[in-house]
C-alpha cells in the first residue's frame, strides 16, 4: 500500500467538505448513501473511485486510481472488501461535539 500522506489527506480534506450540510453540520451519512449505489452498507473500489471523480471532483493527477485502490485497502478495517460507514467515520473523524468525538477526546485519526 503505497498512497502517500499528501494524498491521504487530500482525500480527508474533500471527504469532509462534500459532507459538509451547512447548519446541520458534517453528514457523513448523506455523502454515504449518495455513493453507495448499490445500498449494500459497504464502498468497493469503484463506487469509491467514481464518488472521487464524480462528487469530489478529484482527478486522476490528484489522486490516482491506485491512490483510491490503496485507500479502500487501508480503510477496510474488517476485510470485508469495501469501506463502511464506521470505517469512514474513522477516517474522516467524527463531528466536533458528536458524541464519538466526546467517547474519543483528544484521539487522532491516522
Amino acid at each position: 500500500v503505497l498512497i502517500s500522506p499528501e494524498a491521504m489527506e487530500r482525500a480527508r480534506s474533500k471527504m469532509k467538505a462534500a459532507a459538509y450540510a451547512g447548519r446541520k453540520g458534517l453528514r457523513l451519512d448523506l455523502l454515504f448513501q449518495r455513493v453507495d449505489k448499490d445500498r449494500s452498507g459497504y464502498l468497493d473500489e469503484d463506487e469509491v473511485r467514481e464518488a472521487f471523480r464524480k462528487v469530489l471532483r478529484i482527478p486522476p493527477t490528484v489522486v490516482s486510481d491506485q491512490d483510491i485502490a490503496d485507500l479502500v485497502a487501508i480503510l477496510d478495517q474488517d476485510g470485508s472488501g469495501g469501506i463502511s460507514l464506521e470505517e469512514l467515520v474513522e477516517f474522516i473523524g467524527p463531528e466536533p461535539g458528536s458524541e464519538e468525538s466526546q467517547a474519543h477526546p483528544g484521539r487522532r485519526n491516522a
